[in-house]
Order: C-alpha cells, then structure tokens, then sequence
C-alpha cells in the first residue's frame, strides 16, 4: 500500500470512529462549504431544510422530587440566559400527589408549564401570578412522568426560583393550638395539616402578624379550595365546616412581590357547641358558671358577661395595687379587650 493510500486509510478510520452526531454536523457543514464554493447566491431550495441553524440545548439532570431524598418543599434556581431559551426539568412520581408551586420570582416575562400523564396540566402560567393570587396554586398529580418547562416572551432572560411543596409532608397542627410560624424571605409558601370529621365546625382565629401582604386559602380532603385567598389579617370571621372525613390542608403564602421575613401565629379554633336542657319558669345562661380552675374551681365568663363587685369604701385605692389571678382566654373579640377594670357604670376608668 502507498502512502497515499495509507493516509486515506488512516482518514477513513477516523471518520468512521466519530460520534454519530459530529458526523452528521460535518456532512452538513460539508454540504454548505460546497455550495459557498459553487458562487450560488442562495442554496437549492431542496437543500435548504438541511442548512438553517440548529440548535443544541443540553438536558440536564434536573431531577425534582426525588425518590432517593423527599423533603416537604424543594427549591429549584435556574436562569433564561438568552433569548428563546428553555430549561426543562423532569420528575416521576410512583403515587398519586399533591403539590403547591411556589413562586420565589416577581416576573411577568418567565412562565412555566406542566405536562404530563394527562397531558398539560399549567400550561405558560407567570411565575408573578402563582401563588398568592387568584391562581390556584395546587397541583393535584397523578403518578407517571412530568416535565416541568421554564420559558421566556420575547427576547426575555432573567433568573428564576421556585419551590415544590409536597403537601403529604406538611405540617401537622391540632386545631384550638395555637400556631406560630415564619416564611424567610417573605414572599414563601407554608403548608399545615390538621384533622377533621365530617360536621366538625372551625374558625380560623387569626393572632399576630409582623410583615404585610400575607394570606391563606383551606383545602379539603379531596383538594377541593374551601376559602382563600384570604388576607392573614383579617381572617377572623371566617368560619367553615368539614364536609368530609379526613386531612384538611391550610396554605400560607407571601406575596411574590414580598422581602424580608414574615412571622405569624394563628388557631383553627374548633367550634362547640353547649347544649342545655331548656326548663321553663327557670332563666338559663343569664348567670356566671362555675368550672374547673388552675385551683381547683373558676369562674367561667362566656363573653356576654362580667363579674362586678360593688362600690365600697375598702376598694377606693389611689395608690400601686397589685392584682392576680389566673386567667385562661379561648379568644379575643377585639385587638384591645380590658381582662380587669375599675371605674364607674358608665365605663369610665379610674
């Protein structure tokens, strides 16, 4: 064999050891070096499927909830870095689940879509109208492979965080306990579950909050939204009763526009009922009870009454008195409730 021969052989090999892939690209930059040389203005117009650009975007492994470690909320940063881009992420579930997407972003321009079993679920929702806002945040999942796309309009790039939160693994409170929590930074999502039978009546008694635009929305057993959104604020008179047997889900969500820290605390207050037996010519509920106390017995006040004692001259202080007592309150009707007073009958304090 000659050389030059030898030297085909060679080329030969080489080419035959490449990647199928690089392969193909350099049959077509090939194809587009021969028509360049030809002088032609434009290339065949059979051709010119096989020249436009083509583009590469590498999968990466983005894998969301995972089997291996599955926390409560997982939380996923990623950046469009140039227009037209997409970042995909794909997860499998083995069971059925339930999930809140949780926008960390204040963007109008990035979106995200979910597919999967049952074909889209979202499909271009803004992560600046997730959550926190009239857009049902929860993702009521059946088991099999999803893909969860981030995208941009236009010429839009930017960086993005969100979160998942499994709420199987939320926080489980008892109801007429009260709750204390944080979201750090303040535009996050929590998750709490309590339980409930059928016919059971609750309120959510709303008790302190330092940040602003905070709210909460109820799901029952089935995910079916039962209240909400809701400011934090002013949930006070908001009263519902279970449907249904089983776990009920309460979501607080910052707003996405939302910095710093947010704090809280709150009660879902288990209403009940008293029930006496009515006997004429007897007056009912009109009096002071007496109950089980921190010594032994209590005066129990049902918010409608007060217990008074009588103007004497032993009780005219003007100096420092000290008073104690234990005082055991299931809720306030207002910001400002006095628990002792002393004045007149006409309400003025002394």
């Amino acid at each position: 064999m000659n050389k030059a021969n030898s030297g085909h052989a060679r080329v030969a090999t080489r080419e035959m050891s490449l990647p199928p892939l690089r392969r193909a690209l350099q049959s077509i930059f090939k194809r587009r070096s021969l028509w360049l040389a030809s002088g032609a203005t434009r290339p065949p117009q059979a051709a010119e499927a096989s020249v436009r650009p083509i583009r590469f975007e590498p999968l990466e492994p983005r894998v969301l909830l995972s089997g291996e470690v599955n926390p409560a909320a997982q939380t996923i940063t990623g950046s469009i870095d140039v227009p037209g881009e997409t970042d995909q992420y794909g997860f499998t579930l083995a069971q059925d689940a339930r999930i809140v997407f949780d926008s960390l972003t204040n963007a109008t321009n990035l979106n995200w879509t979910l597919t999967g079993p049952t074909g889209t679920t979202v499909a271009g929702r803004t992560f600046a109208a997730s959550d926190a806002t009239g857009a049902n945040p929860l993702l009521d999942l059946r088991a099999g492979d999803y893909t969860l796309t981030v995208a941009a309009t236009g010429a839009a790039t930017g960086g993005y965080t969100f979160r998942l939160i499994d709420l199987f693994r939320a926080h489980d409170i008892v109801p007429s306990t009260l709750v204390s929590g944080e979201i750090n930074p303040a535009n996050e999502s929590a998750a709490y579950r309590f339980g409930a039978t059928a016919g059971d009546r609750f309120y959510f008694d709303f008790k302190s909050l330092t940040g602003s635009n905070v709210t909460w929305r109820l799901f029952d057993p089935d995910g079916k939204s039962l209240l909400g959104p809701l400011a934090l604020s002013q949930a006070g008179e908001s009263e519902f009763t279970a449907s249904l047997d089983g776990s009920y889900t309460l979501v607080i969500e910052g707003a996405v526009a939302n910095t710093g820290a947010a704090s809280y605390s709150f009660n879902v207050q288990k209403i009940t009922d008293d029930v006496k037996p009515l006997v004429l010519g007897e007056s009912q509920g009109t009096g002071p009870q007496w109950t089980a106390g921190q010594l032994g017995g209590g005066l129990y006040l049902d918010g409608l009454q007060v217990a008074e004692i009588a103007h004497n001259a032993s009780i005219d202080l003007t100096q420092t008195v000290t008073l104690e007592a234990y005082v055991n309150l299931d809720r306030f009707n207002n910001f400002w409730v006095p628990v002792i007073i002393k004045g007149d009958s006409g309400g003025n304090e002394t």
